[in-house]
């Protein structure tokens, strides 16, 4: 078939992640939380978040092979970049133990 048009809630789709065009009951949660861990895969998903309205913005972006040529990109927007195809990149056990030192 053809989509000719959509009714109701705006979707959210690859090219289109930023909170500001999420539905309004997910934008309300964003605008109360101050901080923000951002993952991202690609150089656009950098704009899921405006960091200067956060007070602590994390950015950890994932450059897996295929987009390695990218890598010195990934280095100047994100803030952590993974450079692994490996699902399980200790990035979980990182952060956590982050989150126990700082308390």
């Amino acid at each position: 078939g053809i989509c000719t048009g959509i009714c109701g809630e705006r979707i959210i789709h690859p090219l289109n992640k930023d909170e500001w065009d999420a539905p309004e009951a997910v934008q309300n949660t964003f605008s109360e939380r101050p901080n923000v861990l951002l993952f991202g895969d690609s150089l656009d998903d950098i704009k899921m978040v405006q960091k200067e309205r956060r007070e602590a913005t994390i950015a950890i972006g994932f450059c897996t092979s295929n987009r390695s040529h990218q890598k010195e990109l990934f280095d100047d927007v994100y803030d952590i970049v993974i450079e692994s195809d490996d699902s399980d990149s200790g990035i979980g056990e990182w952060l956590m133990e982050k989150i126990r030192k700082s308390k």
